[in-house]
């Protein structure tokens, strides 16, 4: 098989116990992957996103042909919508019908990282900083510091930023 043709999988699992449901196939690698109930989102190498049903893989929505590839994505606490970063800006799709309800474009380098957390969106971006955005998509917090972010997580009030300094 030519690497133009091998189909990349996700497998969904639940969380307990650990069992195979199902496996979903793209044409391209996958580059980002969030749940919500009942569903998997996936984004890939050939600029789409798709929502398929965790238990069978039956594809519900896809769309193709976003600005640059997906890397990075969360879906929000209530399983409702989807953030995706987009080069240097974050769009926030209705799930299951990927229909875009957001655009923002708060970060001035590319977005490497991002969460949902309640109330808003964590982000961080190659030029170090970090950014919570409001419900409406406008920064509520903003963190600078040195270094790529690379992850982000949150839990209550605690907020944990990753970074790569670039110093060996």
């Amino acid at each position: 098989m030519t690497p133009a043709r091998e189909s990349r999988a996700v497998e969904a699992l639940p969380d307990a116990p650990v069992e195979r449901l199902g496996r979903l196939k793209h044409p391209q690698q996958v580059s980002a992957i969030a749940r919500a109930p009942g569903l998997v989102i996936t984004a890939s190498l050939a600029k789409s996103l798709r929502v398929s049903r965790a238990d069978s893989g039956e594809r519900v929505a896809m769309i193709e042909g976003l600005r640059t590839m997906p890397w990075h994505m969360a879906g929000s606490p209530d399983g409702t919508r989807v953030a995706v970063a987009v080069g240097h800006a974050i769009q926030v799709y209705e799930v299951p019908s990927l229909r875009l309800v957001a655009s923002w474009k708060i970060h001035r380098a590319v977005v490497s990282a991002i969460t949902w957390s309640t109330g808003g969106v964590w982000s961080g971006a190659e030029d170090g900083t970090a950014v919570r955005h409001g419900e409406d998509g406008r920064a509520e917090v903003s963190l600078a510091g040195g270094g790529e972010v690379r992850s982000i997580a949150v839990g209550g009030a605690l907020v944990c930023v990753a970074r790569v300094s670039g110093r060996g």
